[in-house]
């Protein structure tokens, strides 16, 4: 089993700054998506191969802090490429060094709230 994709559902005032902030962010492409009959993007990983973020449109989404999921996790080669993308646009965000595991991360909130972990496992 692994995880396919994630959908993320705002309303409509949001969806271009959503599609926008993970291409721009997270280095994502808009790529080809069937028709639903509702308004939305899929985004494809950085080889293009897969959609892994879907947006949709909708008015029926619950605040962050009601939501039982508690973040989003994606992985990286460049951590230092992703921080210099969040600084640009003056967006904060966390920094974990944890060296026992080989793995650094860095945690910040998308523009609908949810919060985003990027992970990096620099070579020994």
């Amino acid at each position: 089993m692994q995880l396919d994709h994630m959908n993320i559902s705002v309303p409509a005032a949001l969806l271009d700054t959503i599609r926008d902030f993970y291409c721009h962010i997270l280095g994502l492409t808009q790529g080809p998506r069937p028709e639903f009959g509702i308004p939305g993007y899929w985004l494809y990983d950085t080889n293009g191969s897969r959609a892994i973020v879907h947006i949709i449109e909708s008015d029926n989404h619950t605040p962050p802090d009601m939501n039982h999921l508690d973040h989003v996790a994606f992985q990286t080669d460049d951590l230092d490429a992703v921080r210099a993308k969040l600084e640009a646009q003056a967006i904060p965000y966390g920094h974990l060094d944890l060296p026992d595991f080989n793995l650094e991360q860095v945690q910040f909130t998308d523009p609908a709230g949810i919060k985003i972990e990027i992970n990096s496992y620099p070579a020994e």
